[in-house]
């Protein structure tokens, strides 16, 4: 019986791969499966988000159950695949331990009051909920972030996210301009609140969006020149900031525009490359273009928030005697605060008088983070979260030196902190797309930091396993 062998080149080829260089060869694409993990993970992570924001921003209590469900199933995914190593536990275990404190600390209410003595005790484990996901999905982050390209596949995750999320505004918008999946848009009826019910809210996320791009756009520059990604990548984040922008616009949303053009302009002038490619001839003609289009596009279509600018000194004064009301609230409960999620029945006991009525009648929230959590948590909570703050973000800043020519991981600093500072005038933390984004961010960052720290030690160890010693 003849057996055949096939042509002499599939001879040569499984020669080839049960020869050493064959089990090398394998032994690359086993590795290179392994390292697409992360990069599943983080697509996966965008994902969820993308479902926060089509999800009315999971701003009411069922949506908002479906994302914290979301949300863990994903953290216990993302510990269970990627495993982080024992040094990343080693750097993070500040951090954790402030997590934990925190979430002992909010839960502290119902060990120490009775279940009456909570203004709103029936949503008591809906917000503690609410907060055991946005630490686990800041978890997820870390995770993700500590993997080598985690970051900025998460980040591009998210800015495609975004994308999806502005059309599908835009489109909903077309068909209906006075409901949003059916539900009425009650005093923001006239403004463009993309898939949410609030527009300073949608606003920040397309802020955010903005900034991410322009991020993935600053990265993409550094490619060499004759890689398709040099040429493709810049041109669709610059329609997506472009796009962003205009959405942002089109809001009302005057803090957010502003933060949001501010902040670009920031990025573009602190990078050395953009630099370099703009004082180009080309790239003059390019950024003069880019810039006429949006100036063209803001005029076009900006008129709803430049119509409110004339308003802005009546909001001022109106938003400070809110946070004045809440402040006098807040006195009452100092230590532990009136527990998770009662802002509704907060804001009924802050109506004392008819003047109280009329200016408070229709507001969802203090229109400050640190206000809206000393309202539910206390000072206990606070400070906890300060100090955990300062434990993660202090080691990050620290290492700001050699992450200030990285764009990806600059775009994410900036968005954490145009997040903060759109919380800090406008209802934006307390909504939980919002909350939820901002600790994936945070997430990411921290485990990127935690990365490059123990690539510095391991560095460190390496060098001085290298170099002799002289005996004495």
């Amino acid at each position: 019986m003849n057996i055949s062998w096939g042509t002499e080149h599939e001879k040569r080829g499984f020669l080839h791969l049960i020869s050493g260089e064959g089990i090398s060869a394998l032994k690359q694409v086993a590795m290179y499966s392994r390292d697409a993990r992360p990069r599943v993970l983080a697509w996966i992570l965008a994902c969820i988000m993308l479902y926060y924001y089509i999800a009315l921003g999971g701003n009411s209590g069922m949506l908002a159950m479906i994302g914290a469900a979301l949300s863990l199933g994903a953290a216990i995914i993302t510990l269970l695949v990627l495993e982080p190593a024992g040094r990343f536990w080693k750097l993070a275990w500040p951090g954790l331990a402030g997590l934990a404190l925190l979430n002992v600390i909010a839960a502290l209410p119902r060990w120490y009051n009775a279940p009456w003595d909570f203004l709103a005790p029936d949503l008591y484990s809906f917000g503690m909920i609410r907060l055991f996901a946005a630490t686990a999905f800041m978890l997820a982050g870390s995770w993700v972030g500590y993997r080598r390209s985690g970051l900025r596949n998460c980040l591009l995750g998210l800015v495609l996210a975004g994308v999806v999320d502005i059309i599908l505004g835009l489109v909903l918008r077309q068909f209906d301009p006075i409901h949003v999946w059916g539900l009425s848009k009650g005093i923001n009826l006239f403004r463009f609140t993309g898939t949410l019910l609030n527009a300073n809210a949608s606003a920040c996320l397309f802020g955010v969006t903005a900034i991410l791009a322009t991020g993935t756009l600053q990265d993409s520059l550094r490619y060499p020149v004759r890689s398709g990604i040099r040429t493709i990548v810049p041109l669709l984040m610059i329609a997506v900031t472009v796009l962003a922008i205009g959405a942002c616009a089109i809001t009302g949303s005057r803090t957010a525009l502003l933060l949001t053009v501010i902040t670009i302009a920031t990025m573009l002038v602190r990078d050395s490359v953009t630099r370099r490619l703009i004082m180009n001839p080309q790239g003059i003609l390019v950024g003069g273009g880019v810039t006429l289009m949006l100036a063209t596009i803001l005029l076009a279509v900006g008129s709803a928030t430049f119509d409110r600018v004339s308003f802005l000194g009546g909001d001022l004064l109106e938003r400070v005697a809110i946070w004045s009301r809440y402040a006098e609230v807040a006195r009452d409960a100092p230590l532990l605060g009136y527990g998770p999620a009662s802002f509704v029945e907060i804001n009924n006991l802050a109506m004392r008088t008819p003047s109280d009525a009329r200016l408070l009648w229709y507001v969802n929230s203090p229109h400050n983070f640190v206000l809206s959590l000393l309202l539910e948590h206390g000072w206990m909570f606070i400070t906890a979260l300060a100090i955990t703050a300062l434990l993660i973000t202090v080691p990050i800043f620290a290492g700001y030196r050699g992450m200030a020519k990285n764009p990806v991981q600059i775009s994410a600093i900036a968005a954490c902190l145009f997040i903060l500072l759109c919380g800090s005038i406008d209802i934006a933390l307390d909504v939980p797309a919002v909350t939820m984004l901002f600790a994936l961010l945070a997430g990411l960052l921290w485990g990127q930091n935690i990365r490059h720290r123990t690539h510095s030690v391991s560095n460190e160890v390496r060098q001085s396993i290298a170099t002799p010693r002289l005996r004495v």
